[in-house]
């Protein structure tokens, strides 16, 4: 049985008050949001899956112009914001 999103989120938002350093939490956040999506790809077509991700270091907020008031992404805020992420995704390998 997986995380609900309030569990992912408070996850992911963690302490950092522990001995390891900011990389290695990004790193573990990293891999156990992998193991997540994994285990829910496995209910679906190839074609159909989750292949690349990144986590950002912001949560998407009104008040940092990410989301509309009715909580729509605003998507050219966000690529913009995080474009290098995006094209680490769509690089040739």
């Amino acid at each position: 049985m997986g995380l609900s999103s309030v569990q992912l989120r408070s996850f992911i938002s963690g302490s950092l008050a522990d001995s390891r350093t900011i990389g290695e939490s990004c790193s573990t956040k990293q891999a156990y949001v992998r193991e997540e999506v994994d285990r829910v790809n496995e209910n679906f077509e190839k074609h159909e899956t989750i292949k690349q991700f990144r986590l950002v270091p912001k949560e998407f907020t009104e008040e940092n112009d990410m989301l509309t008031p009715t909580m729509k992404k605003k998507r050219r805020i966000i690529l913009n914001r995080f474009d290098d992420r995006v094209d680490e995704i769509y690089a040739p390998e």
